[in-house]
């Protein structure tokens, strides 16, 4: 039997920590902060939210609300909630 868990995209005004979401505009700048420590990306084609698969060892398989920012090069996912940015 598998089991995920997870967290609902967050809702317009809504905390998550005592820190609100990160907003289309907070993703795109931590997004460009990847972009500036080496990542060859062009341009932007798309920005939507979406959920990320993450696992650990406490939690082996969890959907964490993210952007995803689609580039010429490869798809980047920014975590709503914390501002880390993956690559896929």
């Amino acid at each position: 039997m598998v089991s995920v868990s997870g967290t609902h995209l967050p809702q317009a005004g809504q905390t998550a920590g005592g820190n609100g979401a990160l907003s289309a505009l907070g993703a795109l700048n931590a997004f460009l902060s990847t972009v500036q420590s080496g990542a060859v990306v062009t341009a932007v084609t798309d920005l939507y939210l979406c959920y990320e698969l993450q696992s650990t060892t406490a939690t082996p398989m969890a959907l964490v609300p993210a952007w995803c920012v689609s580039t010429d090069t490869a798809d980047y996912y920014v975590n709503c909630y914390t501002g880390m940015v993956s690559s896929s």
